[in-house]
Order: structure tokens, then C-alpha cells, then sequence
């Protein structure tokens, strides 16, 4: 559905930064897992859902926890419109099918997002302790988390525990010297909590700054290689090779990080770099064309090669064919000499036969292989 794709494609990109948003991740994301299953799951049900703990033990494949699921509101208008007319292009079989399928996409989205996100760790909820908008509205939930974190801490051996007390009234200090409207105004998008922190702990907290900037640094995700596919779709062109990709990426970077093309420097050994652009260029293309010549011959060489394999193994498999066979030819002789049987007779001959007709082509293979690993030896 698309209106869960524009949910979705919201909060990819709100987290697809470098900026540390592991305190914003847990409650972002249960508020989406919220929005989702309000989509299908009964509204009464939904109401009992308090605690981030509650919203991950709940079972959302439970049938009597359902509603009639919420298209969006473009899909719902659609199939109304399309009830009140005379002549239905659809008929309401295909609409409860269509409801059905949304349903089993939003249980399926849930499930794994309850499942297999951070939220579901005790140690990412309670980073929502850094958060500065809960600081102002509820310190002490805030509190309690942070003594959690540090419990973690110092099973972690990242914390003496002997100075956690002093971290968590120092933490609680700065919960309540700090003004609120500091706190409530915090920007997720535009303001960095690493930098909105530092400068208010940094100087009269700091015996919680250094516990806080430890938990600054988990990571909340693949966010530069996730960003990095985005920007390698917006340079990728037709017929472009590897290395193009990776010197207009580097280009692309270096722009970014000087903050503009109007600040690249033009030094000296760029101009040279450009000068020499030409000769680069053919002396790869050289170097391209050998490698495909030498790709060629190597390719060649194993065709022939494993021609050589197979007839070794013809070899061999008839070699044991003739052991097989003459084995058997002696039987037959023994048993006619023991019975006085002309009919062994006959058929130890045949069998002989055939082990001597086997042996005319190991003797053709052997030259066969000869001339095969002449001819690698030559090339």
C-alpha cells in the first residue's frame, strides 16, 4: 500500500544521517509500529498497549484483535466509490481479497519490525534517557533509565561501578538545572543531541559527559553505506565502469565535505592531474586490452585442459572396464574346465573379445592424450 510506503520511506530517512539518533530510534519507531497497527488491530486493544515493553509482546497475528483493514485513504475512497455504482468493475469478493492481502502485508511489517529492531533490547530503550524532550517532561522515568544503562555499563566493564552514583546525581543535576524550554525546544532534524549536550555538560557535568558520550557512540545503524547506495543511484549512467563511479564519488564527497564547489581548491597538482588525464586514459585502455587478450588465452588453455581431464577419466574407466572384464573371461574359463561346459567357453571368449576391443581404444586415447598435452604445453 502506499500510504504504509510513505510512513515507511519517512522514517528510513530521518535515520539515514551520521548524526547519533540512537535515543530518538526506539520511541520513532514504536510510534510507527503504533501507526501501523491501527491500521488493522481494534482500537480498545490498541489503548492497552502503555509501555514500549507491551508493543513488542504483542501477538499481532491474533485474530480477535482485528478490525477491517485500513486501505489509506485514496484506497478507501476508491472501492467506496466503486460500491456505489451500477455497473461494479470489481466485485466484492476482489475488494475482501484486496483487504485481505493488505492485512497480511501490515501483520508480516509489524511482526518484523517486533521482532528484529532495537527496541526489543532493554539497553536501546533506556537510551531514550538522552533524549532532552523527555528530560523535560518526565526526569524521573529518565533517571531510572539511566541507572539501568549504567547497570549495562559495568557488566560491560565501560563504567567503575563505583563511580555510578555520582553519575546518576550529576545526570539528575543536569535534568533539573537545565532550563526546560532548552530542553522541549530540541530540533531532531536540525540540531545534533552529541553537540546539544556537550555544550551543556561538558563544562559543569563532568562526571556524566564521559558516561553519556560512551552511549553517543553506539551506532543505530548502516546509516553511511545505506546513504551511499542513494548516491551511487544518482551518479550511476549507462555503460559506466567501476572506476568511474568511484572517482565521481570521490568528487561528489569532496564537494560535500569543503560545503560547496565554489571551495575546492584548484592547487597545482590538480592542473597536472588534468594534464596527464589523456595518458592515464590510454595507457588503462592498454592495459584493458591485454588483460582481455590474457583472458582469452586463459580461457582457451582450461577449455583444453579440461578436454585433457576428460579423456584421462575415458581412460581410466575403460582401464577398469578390461580388469572387469578379463576377471570375468577367467571365471568363465574356470567353470568350463570344472563342468566340461562348451557354453563358458563361448562366453569367456566374448568377454574377451570385448576387453580386447576396450583395450584398442585406451590405446588410441593414450596417443590422443599425448598430442592433447602437446598441444597445452605449446601454448
Amino acid at each position: 500500500m502506499l500510504s504504509v510506503a510513505k510512513i515507511m520511506q519517512a522514517f528510513l530517512q530521518r535515520f539515514q544521517t551520521d548524526k547519533p539518533m540512537l535515543p530518538f530510534l526506539v520511541s520513532d519507531e514504536v510510534n510507527l509500529v503504533q501507526d501501523l497497527l491501527a491500521r488493522f488491530i481494534d482500537r480498545k486493544k490498541l489503548d492497552t498497549l502503555k509501555t514500549t515493553a507491551d508493543v513488542c509482546k504483542f501477538n499481532v497475528e491474533k485474530s480477535e484483535n482485528h478490525k477491517q483493514v485500513d486501505m489509506g485513504f485514496s484506497a478507501e475512497k476508491l472501492i467506496r466509490k466503486q460500491a456505489s455504482m451500477k455497473t461494479k468493475q470489481f466485485s466484492d469478493k476482489d475488494v475482501f481479497g484486496v483487504r485481505q492481502d493488505g492485512k497480511s502485508m501490515l501483520i508480516a511489517v509489524c511482526k518484523k519490525m517486533l521482532t528484529k529492531t532495537p527496541m526489543t533490547y532493554v539497553t536501546a530503550r533506556n537510551l531514550m534517557c538522552l533524549d532532552p524532550r523527555l528530560m523535560a517532561s518526565d526526569p524521573e522515568t529518565c533517571g531510572t533509565m539511566m541507572r539501568r544503562l549504567l547497570s549495562t555499563c559495568v557488566d560491560a566493564k565501560l563504567v567503575d561501578a563505583d563511580t555510578c552514583d555520582d553519575v546518576l546525581s550529576d545526570f539528575s543535576n543536569f535534568m533539573r538545572t537545565t532550563p526546560h524550554g532548552d530542553l522541549e525546544s530540541y530540533d531532531v532534524t536540525n540540531d545534533r543531541i552529541d553537540a546539544f549536550l556537550h555544550q551543556r555538560m561538558f563544562i559543569c557535568h563532568k562526571k556524566a559527559w564521559p558516561v553519556v558520550q560512551k552511549l553517543l557512540v553506539l551506532s543505530h545503524g548502516q546509516a553511511t553505506v545505506e546513504r551511499g547506495f542513494s548516491v551511487n543511484k544518482e551518479l550511476v549512467v549507462e555503460n559506466q565502469q567501476l572506476q568511474s563511479l568511484v572517482a565521481r564519488r570521490i568528487i561528489k564527497d569532496h564537494i560535500n565535505f569543503v560545503k560547496g564547489v565554489d571551495k575546492v581548491d584548484i592547487s597545482h597538482s590538480m592542473i597536472v592531474s588534468v594534464r596527464g588525464a589523456r595518458a592515464r586514459y590510454m595507457n588503462d585502455l592498454t592495459m584493458k586490452r591485454e588483460k582481455q587478450e590474457q583472458d582469452k588465452k586463459a580461457q582457451k588453455r582450461k577449455a583444453e585442459e579440461d578436454k585433457l581431464s576428460d579423456m584421462q577419466n575415458d581412460c581410466k574407466r575403460l582401464k577398469t572396464d578390461i580388469e572387469q572384464l578379463t576377471a570375468n573371461s577367467k571365471k568363465m574359463y574356470d567353470k568350463s574346465e570344472s563342468t566340461r561346459s562348451v557354453s563358458f567357453v563361448t562366453q569367456g571368449n566374448a568377454l574377451r573379445r570385448s576387453a580386447e576391443e576396450k583395450q584398442k581404444e585406451v590405446d588410441k586415447l593414450l596417443k590422443d592424450i599425448d598430442a592433447q598435452q602437446l598441444v597445452i604445453k605449446q601454448m
